[in-house]
């Protein structure tokens, strides 16, 4: 009887052994399953308001801001300049207001393949290198696929396999927008595109402009005076208003967070004064909101901006105006 009872308890033991060891496989697997895959090197990464990307060294980290927005986009097949209006979805699913939020003019393209006019819902992407230079081309998904819009001297960083459409560009220019409808904005960058395209085929070898004209402003509320002489190119810098119209920004360069700033999740709005030479380039910059760790970063990316140049009684004057620079 003692053999068969010591026989029935090891059978017991055995059996329950069998069963932790079984149990403990889906811990494993479960293990196995939440570690890091490997490679990931090209692997696009979703981020959230407030994520921070850390970048060691000198990896090149290709950068795609992507927005939902209704778009219009005007080709001249002649003078091969397209012109692309956004008017940016608030958030993702929702309606946008009607006023173009962001412009793009891109110089010397290719066949295009929205014909002369096309209006219509698009998921645009811009595209740009983490600490290299802000414009690489954008993406234009509409309801018939991917179109892309590069650079001619570096198209392949961001060509995408899968694009319907990709057309090259020699120069380009983009505005913030100015919040006005499409039929409002449309006539003054057919206007500069096209003074852009006759200057580029003044030029020997067709060098691209990214732009040299001036907005047009009508119905100023202190019109210049007719005997008023014209103001001397080298005159001290004007601010903005009245009969000086306000330039509009043809490049941009986001700020670079500093790596303290990062580190200590600063983040806020640097407020800068800046003088606007009579070409259009950005010669001086005082702070005037500041927050220490973003000073530097906003001044260094307002150098890099331009602007179309300032005329006042048909001479480019420098101009003063006040901006915004957001971390």
């Amino acid at each position: 009887m003692m053999r068969w009872s010591c026989c029935f308890a090891a059978i017991v033991l055995t059996v329950c052994a069998m069963a932790e060891r079984t149990s403990a496989k889906p811990e494993l697997a479960f293990e196995q399953k939440v570690q890091a895959p490997a490679g990931g090197a090209n692997k696009p990464i979703e981020v959230g308001d407030g994520d921070v990307v850390l970048i060691e060294g000198d990896a090149r980290v290709r950068i795609v801001r992507r927005r939902e927005a209704h778009v219009r986009a005007i080709h001249d097949p002649a003078e091969r300049w397209v012109i692309l209006m956004a008017d940016y979805a608030p958030a993702k699913g929702k309606t946008p207001d009607g006023g173009v939020d962001v412009d793009y003019t891109f110089n010397e393209v290719g066949e295009w393949p929205l014909g002369e006019s096309w209006t219509g819902p698009a998921v645009i992407d811009d595209y740009a290198i983490a600490g290299g230079p802000p414009a690489h081309g954008i993406g234009l998904t509409t309801e018939a696929g991917l179109i892309q819009v590069l650079a001619s001297g570096d198209p392949g960083r961001f060509a995408d396999p899968a694009a319907i459409r990709t057309v090259t560009y020699r120069g380009t220019g983009r505005g913030g927008g100015s919040g006005q409808s499409f039929a409002v904005v449309e006539p003054r960058l057919r206007a500069q595109a096209s003074r852009n395209a006759q200057a580029r085929s003044q030029i020997p070898g067709g060098a691209p402009v990214v732009s040299s004209s001036v907005e047009m402003r009508v119905g100023t509320a202190h019109p210049p005076s007719a005997q008023a002489g014209p103001p001397a190119a080298d005159s001290a810098p004007v601010r903005v208003g009245g009969n000086v119209p306000q330039p509009t920004k043809v490049f941009d360069a986001p700020p670079v967070m500093p790596d303290a700033a990062v580190r200590d999740g600063v983040r806020g709005i640097v407020i800068l004064e800046i003088t606007i030479g009579p070409d259009g380039k950005v010669s001086a910059a005082k702070v005037l909101r500041s927050i220490p760790l973003l000073d530097q970063a906003a001044v260094d990316a307002v150098r890099q901006w331009r602007y179309t140049p300032t005329e006042l009684n048909g001479v480019a004057v420098p101009v003063i105006i006040t901006v915004p620079v957001r971390f």
